[in-house]
């Protein structure tokens, strides 16, 4: 799926599926691939892009189908929005309907604290659904 090529685990798989053998060290991270791009190395520069391709596409599908006014992106764009979200916005624009395309791609604004955040909404959530079964 989509979404296994495009998140920071998949980037390490994507690269070993796109450029397998030994090039690339046992314990290959999104965070070392992302620091190799922005070092000038045109294969970790090329597994990104790619990642990002896979991860436009499937946002453009998301679009479509809800038509939202933003998508905001965690994690990877969060941490490398220089080198994922143009690929991301160019493939969303080129892939999306017509009365999609005004949908805005950004980066969280509450950057490494998203999980936690996010972690604690469903806590809340939670504990709102099992005070009203009481």
């Amino acid at each position: 799926a989509w979404e296994a090529l495009s998140s920071g685990a998949g980037l390490p798989r994507l690269a070993r599926h796109l450029d397998p053998g030994d090039a690339w060290p046992t314990e290959l991270t999104a965070e070392t691939l992302v620091s190799r791009a922005r070092a000038g190395d045109a294969r970790a520069a090329r597994i990104i892009k790619v990642s990002a391709g896979w991860l436009g596409r499937g946002i453009a599908q998301l679009v479509d189908l809800l038509n939202p006014e933003v998508v905001v992106l965690g994690s990877l764009a969060v941490r490398s929005g220089d080198l994922v979200l143009p690929t991301v916005r160019r493939v969303v624009a080129r892939e999306c309907t017509i009365r999609s395309r005004d949908c805005r791609i950004v980066a969280s604004g509450l950057g490494e604290t998203a999980g936690d955040v996010a972690a604690l909404c469903a806590a809340i959530h939670q504990g709102r659904l099992e005070s009203d079964v009481r």
